[in-house]
């Protein structure tokens, strides 16, 4: 039994099979990296879709930025 994920089970029921270290690897590191990168490919393809035909890209993918003058508190 992994000491990483003690299985314990219920009186009367069959007892439950051990986890393999490729399956505990698969379910700490592998798992969590795929599913991020398929978020951030679906955050950036509207961006790279855009960059790829050569259009700029829509307003609401970059972050605005507004200038203004420092106020008198901060500036000295």
């Amino acid at each position: 039994m992994n000491w990483m994920l003690p299985l314990e089970t219920l009186p009367g029921w069959p007892e439950a099979a051990d986890v393999s270290y490729s399956q505990l690897l698969f379910l700490i590191l592998i798992a969590p990296l795929a599913v991020g990168v398929v978020v951030s490919l679906l955050a950036w393809t509207p961006k790279l879709a855009a960059r790829f035909r050569g259009e700029e890209p829509a307003a609401g993918t970059e972050v605005a930025r507004r200038e203004q003058a420092p106020s008198p508190e901060h500036a000295a």
